[in-house]
């Protein structure tokens, strides 16, 4: 039942997965066909917000709606943009995305500065801001002073400096060329606009410098200074190499507007011909991308030349038009018959939607397709994974099994070489109890037996000449004495003597049983003489070496240990290193028992104890005794 929950739970993700990747992959379209078909665009992100509807994912659906507001602005419908904006916003400050929030406040000032609603774009501005400073986003925050400084720039503010020298000195605090570049145009852009021509030639040839795609706007831009100065030559040659720079990129508008400024640059030299072609051809880009603002300056550009050629009749048609395109800016009402004004333009987008529609047809075959394919791996998935997890469950049991196994092979080893080491501390300390009874019965005894003798014959003699011996009788039987109770205790010491095996001999015979085993390989260095060490630290010491020899044999997976004792004046020093997976020291849950039981032992020695281990890296572990209090 449980897997069978996965199962679902899994199923369920992937087709959750699978509708949110195809709403961002249509959003991701939509953005890219943009300049090429502005209808198309619309169409992707409309079926991307429906989807997400349907999936309720918000955040597709925030995006899309922000998209489509983008479109609807660049086609003019500036009642549609600024209704998709709005709600975008307020998906964005659902899902408490400030980023996103902030971008939907950047676009709709955008869009209130495009219908001439300037205080309302500013107060969109300023909320933009507001969020950016909140969030610290400072590469946004530059976009939207840059976006402050156009709109203070359209009702003529000098404000519109400050922003954009505030853009321009954040992007140069970020070191972001392509930004440092764009601001540079755009501070440009502000002194020409107040005709400034010096100050915005130094800005644009500033721009210039950088490795920047925008360099076909810095060219016109410069361009259209020299038709300021009447420089008109330097001025063409200029336009003509923004207009290559545009085609290679497919800037569909901006060459729109750079036949709009050729045609005003044959204007000024009173071409009006010339002027009234680049007009035309204006037309053609004007049909793919443009919106009312584009269309009221061709129109009024058409009146302007119809008019120099005595043609009064076209010159007020195109009047006309302008001032019909200028009420429509924000009359809904209004907006519908600019639908019908651009009856042709959609003909061509129905055409383009029909194409669109079949190859769409094709794509949803091929994913329904990959489903199928996705679906069946996705079982086979599944699958293995249950029994991967049924065998690692076997697996684990086994290799727990295993641990206790070697676990207690462990133990008993080193039961087996503590009883041997203590076996040969008892029978070195009985060599050495007979070692000093021989001494003390053949060496001292005979020397007191010969003393007697010699005591014997002088009170014979004495006796003999019959002097007063009382006193020296005494003292002889005092010594007999004396050499009885050295005898006896001769017995006594001899019954149990015992020498020391000693700590280094001892490890050695451990880690070379350990090493005989095939598994790991113990070495032991020592320097040192460890000839004063006292009984209490020996066996305590051995003991600390031997539990931590076993943790390493029990838990480290090591295949080497490094054992060094070094004597060193009154101070001893043991380092035990091995090559295993290391642990955590710091965790409690690696601080066993054993680990506080040597910790116990070399306090009580009023020692030091360091481990020092890490994941993959091995164990080192570090003892220092002093040795003033333990001397024999």
């Amino acid at each position: 039942m449980k897997a069978y929950l996965i199962f679902l739970f899994v199923i369920g993700s992937f087709f959750q997965l699978e509708a949110n990747t195809s709403v961002d992959s249509l959003n991701n379209k939509a953005w890219s066909v943009r300049n090429d078909s502005l209808s198309q665009a619309i169409t992707l992100s409309k079926q991307a917000l429906d989807l997400s509807e349907k999936g309720n994912y918000l955040k597709g659906e925030g995006n899309s709606n922000n998209l489509l507001g983008v479109f609807y602005k660049n086609k003019g419908d500036y009642n549609q943009a600024e209704q998709f904006f709005i709600k975008a916003s307020a998906i964005r400050k659902k899902l408490d995305d400030k980023r996103g929030e902030a971008s939907v406040y950047n676009n709709l000032m955008s869009l209130k500065r495009r219908i001439g609603d300037y205080p309302k774009a500013i107060e969109y501005g300023f909320e933009a801001e507001r969020i950016c400073s909140e969030i610290n986003d400072r590469a946004f925050l530059a976009k939207v002073y840059k976006n402050l400084s156009n709109t203070y720039d359209n009702f003529k503010d000098t404000t519109a400096f400050d922003y954009a020298k505030r853009a321009l000195n954040i992007y140069k605090e970020l070191e972001e060329e392509n930004n440092i570049a764009d601001a540079e145009y755009n501070l440009g852009n502000r002194y020409f606009n107040f005709k400034q021509f010096d100050q915005a030639e130094k800005h644009y040839i500033s721009a210039l410098k950088y490795d920047w795609n925008g360099k076909a706007k810095i060219y016109e831009a410069l361009a259209n200074i020299y038709v300021q100065q009447k420089d008109f030559n330097k001025a063409r040659l200029l336009f003509d190499t923004s207009i290559l720079l545009k085609k290679s990129f497919n800037d569909t508008l901006g060459l729109l507007y750079s036949y709009l400024n050729l045609s005003d640059l044959y204007k000024e030299q009173k071409d009006y011909t010339t002027a009234l072609d680049y007009c035309k051809n204006s037309e053609i880009f004007l049909a793919k991308r443009g919106g009312i603002y584009e269309r009221v300056y061709l129109a009024n550009q058409f009146s302007d030349l119809y008019n120099h050629f005595g043609e009064y009749q076209k010159a007020y048609q195109y009047k006309t038009e302008v001032d019909s395109l200028k009420d429509l800016l924000n009359d809904e009402a209004k907006n519908k018959q600019l639908a019908q004004y651009m009856y042709e333009r959609g003909e061509r987008e129905r055409v383009e939607k029909e194409k669109f529609d079949l190859e769409r047809q094709k794509a949803i075959a091929a994913r329904q397709l990959y489903f199928i394919l996705s679906l069946f791996l996705l079982l086979l998935l599944v699958s293995g994974i249950y029994y991967y997890y049924q065998k690692q469950q076997s697996n684990k049991k086994i290799l727990e099994q295993e641990q206790q196994i070697h676990q207690q092979e462990v133990d008993e080893l080193m039961k087996d070489q503590e009883l041997k080491f203590i076996s040969g501390k008892l029978k070195g300390e009985d060599t050495e109890r007979e070692r000093i009874a021989r001494e003390l019965h053949d060496n001292l005894g005979s020397m007191m037996v010969s003393t007697k003798w010699y005591y014997d014959n002088i009170l014979e003699e004495l006796t003999q000449e019959q002097k007063d011996t009382s006193k020296l009788k005494k003292a002889n039987d005092l010594f007999t004495k004396t050499y009885e109770e050295l005898r006896q205790l001769s017995h006594k010491f001899g019954s149990n003597n015992i020498k020391r095996t000693g700590l280094v001999t001892s490890l050695k015979d451990l880690s070379d049983t350990i090493s005989e085993s095939g598994k790991i390989k113990i070495t032991l260095t020592s320097h040192g003489s460890f000839e004063t060490l006292g009984e209490k630290i020996e066996i305590s010491l051995y003991r600390v070496v031997q539990e931590l020899i076993s943790n390493t044999l029990k838990y480290a997976e090591a295949t080497k240990i490094d054992i060094q004792l070094n004597q060193i004046d009154d101070e001893l020093n043991i380092m035990i290193e091995d090559n295993g997976k290391g642990f955590d020291p710091y965790d409690p849950k690696s601080n066993g028992i054993g680990l506080k039981n040597i910790a116990a032992r070399i306090r009580n020695l009023n020692g030091t104890f360091d481990i020092d281990s890490g994941k993959g890296n091995g164990t080192t572990a570090i003892v220092n005794i002093p040795l003033s209090n333990y001397a024999l």
